[in-house]
């Protein structure tokens, strides 16, 4: 299944009612993701769809929930979830801005996703031309020899590359 994990929120019972959802399995953020749609409630009292969810939602106070999916082409990020104390809260322009949001949102977080994967992979490859370095140094090798050696060791080991670097280094 989906692992469903709040990022952040605004407000501390936002967070509590992100947690509910995922502590109980069940609620309009997961639907959401696993439909691929935006999911409206309209009121926590009178919608049926996830009971346990639901009964502890209004313990905190909201009645209104409306979940936008976040995602790529490439992959499925989470559920922005917008919360209101008032039943019939969310009407068809909420839903409207709701969804042009979290597209930027999505957008955004792919952004900062890729970003952080381009300096993990930087980092991976100075670590490992430091550890090639190293056994040019030593062992009186050409780098491709070197490089050859921290492969062959990361294969008969199982370990990826970089972690054979940095134990090296």
């Amino acid at each position: 299944g989906n692992k469903f994990n709040a990022i952040t929120a605004s407000h501390p019972i936002a967070e509590k009612a992100d947690k509910l959802q995922a502590e109980r399995h069940e609620g309009p953020g997961i639907a959401a993701i696993a439909d691929a749609r935006t999911t409206l409630v309209a009121d926590t009292a009178t919608d049926m769809r996830w009971p346990r969810w639901a009964a502890g939602t209004r313990d905190l106070q909201l009645r209104s929930v409306l979940a936008v999916r976040l995602w790529t082409s490439q992959s499925t990020m989470g559920a922005l979830n917008l919360y209101a104390c008032a039943p019939c809260w969310f009407d068809a322009d909420a839903l409207a801005v709701a969804e042009v949001l979290g597209r930027h949102a999505s957008i955004a977080l792919a952004a900062a996703r890729e970003e952080e994967s381009l300096w993990q992979a930087i980092d991976a490859r100075k670590l490992i031309g430091q550890a090639q370095g190293i056994l040019m140094e030593r062992f009186d090798l050409d780098d491709e020899r070197a490089f050859e050696v921290l492969r062959r060791y990361s294969q008969n080991t199982n370990t990826k590359l970089n972690e054979v670097a940095r134990t090296l280094v």
